[in-house]
């Protein structure tokens, strides 16, 4: 039997352990003055990165747990790690947040003074 360059990289391509995705982030839908958006990884753990208009960064990081319907944030203390170059940086720090799973949608009371009802968070395709 005779091994080509080619079958042989088919071979090792396909034997490789493929990952999957480690984490999953999600963006405010509708946000037209400000970024906002939660990076949930697999191992219970989160980030959140809010960027306003006037320079102002908050970022929070913490543990989530899942229930029916819904994902609890507890918000824990600030990293001092995490530093940017520009711009006003404030912490999340200390604090529990509470999401409404809607399939692959998460909805929280208004927060961040939006003036709406509920903020919908969803990935961006």
């Amino acid at each position: 039997m005779k091994l080509t360059l080619t079958s042989i990289l088919f071979f090792l391509f396909f034997s490789t352990a493929i990952y999957a995705q480690d984490s999953i982030v999600v963006y405010q839908k509708d946000a037209v003055m400000f970024s906002n958006r939660y990076v949930f990884f697999e191992d219970g753990t989160f980030k959140h990165f809010l960027f306003t208009d006037d320079m102002q960064e908050w970022y929070g990081r913490g543990k989530f747990i899942d229930e029916i319907n819904k994902r609890t944030l507890y918000f824990l203390d600030a990293d001092s790690t995490y530093t940017r170059d520009y711009g006003k940086l404030y912490y999340e720090t200390n604090f529990i947040k509470t999401l409404i799973i809607r399939g692959k949608r998460f909805k929280s009371n208004d927060a961040y003074g939006t003036n709406k009802k509920y903020i919908v968070f969803e990935e961006r395709k």
